[in-house]
Order: C-alpha cells, then sequence, then structure tokens
C-alpha cells in the first residue's frame, strides 16, 4: 500500500511537467504566428508606400518631358536633358530611381517613332492607341459613341491582325523619350491605369491626349516642329481636303430677305 502511494505521487511531477511544456510550445508558436502576421503587414505597408512613390516619381517624369516639349519642340534623348538647367530652367528636380526596382533603380524608358508610334510599350503600339484606351474628361475623345477613333473594342481588334506591344530589347541612343515605366515583373497591389503589374505601369506624356482637353489651347510651341503624329496647330489642311472658306460679308448693309 505504501509503495502504490510512492508511485502515485511520483507520477505528478511528471504530469505537470509534461503540462508545462505543452503550454510553453503552444505560447512559442502564438508569438511565431503573431510575429510573422506583423511583418506581413509591415511588408504590406512598405509595398503600399513604394507603389504610392513610384506612381509620383513616373507621373513626375511624364510632366516633365510634356515641358520639355513645350519648350523646345522636340523630346529628351536623355535623362540629363530634363535635369540639368538650360536658360535656367530645370523640368526634372532630380533623375528619381525607380523606387519598386531594388537592383540598380532603374527605369524602363518608352521613345516614340516619327509617325507616333510606341517604342518599348508593353501596353500600346502607338499615341492614338493610348488616346483612345486612356480615360478622357467629359466631352473629350473617348468620351461617346461619336469618337472619330472608335471605342478600344472596335479599333484593338481587327480580326487578330492588330499589332501587339512588344519589349524593347536592348538600349536605344538618341532615341525620342516619352514616357518611363517600371522593369519589375510582380503583381501589384493597387491597379494603376489598368495595370495590375509593375512593368504595365507606363507613364506616357501624349501630346494627342493634351489637344483634346476641352478648354486646353494648342501645346505646340512657336517653331516648326510639333509631336509625331499631330498636326501643327493652324497649319495647312490635310490632303484631300478644302481649307474653310469664310461667307462674304453683306455689302451695303442690305437686310436679308
Amino acid at each position: 500500500m505504501i509503495a502504490l502511494l510512492q508511485t502515485r505521487n511520483n507520477s505528478r511531477p511528471h504530469n505537470e511537467g509534461g503540462y508545462a511544456l505543452l503550454t510553453v510550445i503552444f505560447m512559442v508558436a502564438t508569438m511565431i504566428l503573431l510575429a510573422s502576421t506583423a511583418a506581413l503587414r509591415i511588408d504590406t505597408q512598405g509595398r503600399r508606400e513604394r507603389e504610392t512613390e513610384l506612381a509620383w516619381r513616373g507621373e513626375q517624369y511624364e510632366r516633365s518631358i510634356g515641358l520639355y516639349f513645350r519648350k523646345f519642340g522636340k523630346y529628351p534623348t536623355k535623362v540629363e536633358d530634363l535635369v540639368k538647367q538650360t536658360n535656367g530652367v530645370r523640368f526634372l528636380r532630380q533623375a528619381y530611381t525607380e523606387p519598386m526596382n531594388k537592383d540598380d533603380g532603374s527605369w524602363r524608358f518608352i521613345y516614340v517613332g516619327p509617325g507616333g508610334q510606341l517604342i518599348g510599350s508593353l501596353r500600346r503600339t502607338s499615341l492614338l492607341q493610348a488616346l483612345i484606351t486612356t480615360p478622357m474628361l467629359p466631352g473629350g475623345p473617348g468620351a461617346s459613341s461619336s469618337n472619330p477613333f472608335g471605342t478600344p473594342s472596335q479599333t484593338g481588334q481587327n480580326n487578330g491582325q492588330t499589332p501587339q506591344p512588344q519589349p524593347l530589347e536592348g538600349a536605344v541612343i538618341g532615341g525620342n523619350i516619352i514616357g518611363v515605366a517600371s522593369k519589375v515583373k510582380q503583381d501589384s497591389l493597387r491597379v494603376y491605369q489598368g495595370g495590375d503589374k509593375y512593368e504595365l505601369w507606363e507613364f506616357i506624356w501624349n501630346p494627342m491626349q493634351q489637344v483634346a482637353i476641352p478648354g486646353q489651347g494648342p501645346i505646340a510651341p512657336s517653331g516648326t516642329t510639333t509631336a509625331p503624329g499631330v498636326p501643327l496647330p493652324g497649319g495647312p489642311p490635310p490632303e484631300g481636303t478644302s481649307p474653310p472658306t469664310t461667307p462674304p460679308a453683306n455689302p451695303q448693309g442690305r437686310t436679308p430677305q
């Protein structure tokens, strides 16, 4: 009887020790889970902040390209054209790096050809397509069914024969820079103008879109140059059309019958 009581008393410390070990394991697992959740939230918040910075910096490049074109009637061929002071004017405060590109912070440049075709864009092939597929202000192209360029569904598909955007391979020397984009091939948390991947976040200054905004005057400078694919304001009418005529003045103040 005494031996049995001693055996029961000896088993209690072992049971209590097992419960204590399980409690410690549970607490450690809970702490690890909470720490991983907090780290995920911090990482997500950091990505959101970098996405906001990416959009702001890209829009700064887009804006500076437009200012440069308005000033000189041509596009920049390198970032230094936007950063350096020319006649006391600087179009971009500094050469901003791409915040989502952790390797070297470089951008993907988008160029424009003589006919308005886009080189290096992953979403659009020309300025006209960018104008059609970009939301406009009320009254501009794309805002009603009377859009002379058609709708994206009409112009974006032509029996499978519409040219598709192709990535730019290699460096372009002396090309006309019209926009920048990210190089990162990763899904984004937010969608920027239809782009759900960072490489689809493209910041293109479109002169055709600027002309189409109601109430805004022509953007062409005082020289003889203009944007590729955009007619010079006040220039000759396109071929096959006659210039507008002004009705003759009422001679001798006669009252029409």
